[in-house]
């Protein structure tokens, strides 16, 4: 029976490398439609520009437009269920959006006119409106990354002008793994961008989410760009207390070793053959195209139909030992039929 050599580093790391591959998944909302106060023209196109876009990053989305207050009410809870098997939940809302009391609110389509009366409301909770806190609730939780992206605030939805104060949204703390980006600054408002196809801010976020960046730089990138299309009269404005760094692109460099990584199993062997059955773990162009887990089963089971019934007229001599490059963990290649559990 031939010597099967079997390439102990690359199974226990390789699985170790795919089982922390990010789950990702979005609740989108865009309301345009408005009843009640001034309709917007963007919200429902930035809404679907940002499915297509996640969806490219690797996010299962979840797109709704136009909504009421309980079919708001509706898709949050069930977000809330949808949520618990995921690493990394994003909302994004495009619309109406306004603050009162120092609490932000979401607009649905069928909020009733704002009247200087109707404010007295939003201090009893009938007002009509989504709280901001009722999503940030949701997303709350430190052992995931949560991202909240707001582009409302659009222009003023007051139309009785007694109560047409500065009522953009006020700035909220990011909680424990949180990251949450404001269309605008405190208290001001955004621009709906009604001469193009897209608000300004999802404009200029889209053109830049997918650079291979952290995601502060991201919205830094965002930021710049708002700022100078607007001459400074909307400035977008991040709250953030991540726990370690989130892509979402990951930097070519990090991709770079996972190539390295696979490409250091191929030198073990030096066929062609071989070559071949790594196939799909060089599909790695972004962080979201890494092999699956099915890709790794894959690989382990024709490597050993590889390595016992073919290994090539010429088989390779093997290094005992070698020291893996992104960990720097030393392996050691172990002769089958000699090796057992606690040896």
């Amino acid at each position: 029976m031939k010597n099967v050599l079997i390439l102990v580093a690359i199974f226990l790391l390789a699985g170790n490398i795919f089982a922390q591959t990010e789950k990702r998944i979005a609740l989108v909302m865009g309301n345009s439609e408005y009843q009640n106060v001034d309709p917007l023209k963007n919200p429902v196109n930035d809404a679907i520009l940002m499915e297509t876009t996640l969806k490219e990053l690797g996010f299962k989305v979840i797109l709704k437009t136009n909504l009421t207050l309980q079919q708001m009410s509706t898709e949050v809870a069930l977000f809330k269920k949808q949520i618990v098997d995921y690493d990394v939940v994003l909302f994004y809302f495009a619309g109406h959006g306004i603050s009162v009391n120092g609490e932000n609110y979401f607009l649905p389509i069928n909020m009733p006119a704002i009247t200087q009366e109707l404010l007295v409301t939003f201090e009893l909770g009938t007002s009509g409106a989504f709280p901001m806190n009722g999503i940030v609730s949701v997303l709350n939780n430190p052992d995931k990354t949560t991202i909240l992206i707001l582009d409302a605030c659009r222009n003023n939805p007051f139309s009785d002008k007694r109560g047409n104060e500065n009522r953009g949204f006020k700035k909220v703390d990011a909680t424990k793994g949180m990251y949450i980006a404001f269309a605008t600054s405190n208290g001001q408002f955004a621009s709906d961008n009604p001469r193009e196809k897209n608000g300004l801010f999802t404009k200029k976020l889209v053109e830049n989410i997918k650079k291979p960046e952290m995601i502060e730089q991201i919205f830094k990138y965002t930021r710049t760009a708002v700022q100078e299309a607007s001459r400074n009269e909307q400035n977008p404005t991040e709250s953030s207390s991540l726990n370690g760094n989130f892509y979402f692109v990951k930097s070519q460099n990090v991709v770079n070793e996972y190539e390295k990584f696979y490409n250091e199993g191929l030198d073990f062997f030096d066929n062609q053959k071989f070559a071949k059955a790594l196939t799909s773990f060089k599909k790695a162009k972004n962080a979201n195209d890494k092999p699956t887990n099915s890709d790794v089963d894959d690989w382990i089971s024709r490597t050993n139909k590889k390595l016992n019934s073919d290994p090539g007229p010429n088989p390779p001599v093997l290094e005992t030992e070698f020291t893996e490059s992104v960990t720097g963990m030393r392996f050691v290649l172990v002769k089958g039929g000699t090796f057992q559990m606690g040896s």
